[in-house]
């Protein structure tokens, strides 16, 4: 019987930081996959957050400039539409840290973190590049999660550790196309 504190904070025998070439190709695809209309929805939706107060405040101090109203909207909207067009894609295409722990896999890109356990994860496979590998792991309620590996003897370790865990990752020959629609030849 192990410890209970290993239950609770399981060993960290794993982590690599995922390449980004990788992070590239995924934002990528996830921009070629969603409507063209997507980030505008996210540049409006800011918009409105940030001009609610303004025009509370015009409306509650029955300010008369109108003008200035105006500047200002178009200010906020400059704001929101390099907040969605600028931030958001920098963020997203940071390089994320990612460890295997004895009970399962997690990712960490900045604040945000995410944990699979391996009793969660149906199957994984192998698809490899010259410059990187990427594990997709299948998980049992149908989705799919991609993670970078650096080329080298990680790949190697990470096989060897899903192999103990009982999960026998399978090589699969097709990159990338079937996996990142929209990356497919870049």
């Amino acid at each position: 019987m192990s410890a209970w504190w290993r239950r609770v904070l399981p060993k960290k025998l794993l982590a690599w930081r995922e390449p980004r070439e990788f992070r590239r190709l995924l934002c990528l695809s996830r921009a070629r996959t969603r409507s063209k209309w997507y980030r505008l929805r996210w540049v409006s939706l800011c918009f409105a957050l940030f001009l609610l107060p303004m025009l509370g405040r015009w409306i509650v101090g029955g300010d008369a400039q109108g003008w200035r109203l105006v500047i200002e909207a178009l200010m906020l909207f400059a704001v929101a539409w390099c907040l969605v067009y600028g931030v958001i894609p920098w963020l997203e295409r940071r390089p994320c840290d990612v460890s295997v722990f004895e009970t399962g896999i997690s990712r960490r890109q900045g604040n945000t973190a995410r944990f699979w356990r391996f009793t969660e994860i149906e199957q994984c496979s192998w698809l490899h590049r010259a410059d990187f590998s990427v594990l997709m792991l299948s998980l049992r309620s149908g989705r799919a999660v991609f993670l970078g590996v650096p080329a080298g003897e990680t790949v190697a370790k990470t096989d060897a550790l899903l192999r103990e865990r009982g999960l026998v990752p399978r090589v699969d020959g097709a990159w990338p196309a079937d996996h990142f629609p929209g990356a497919a030849n870049k």
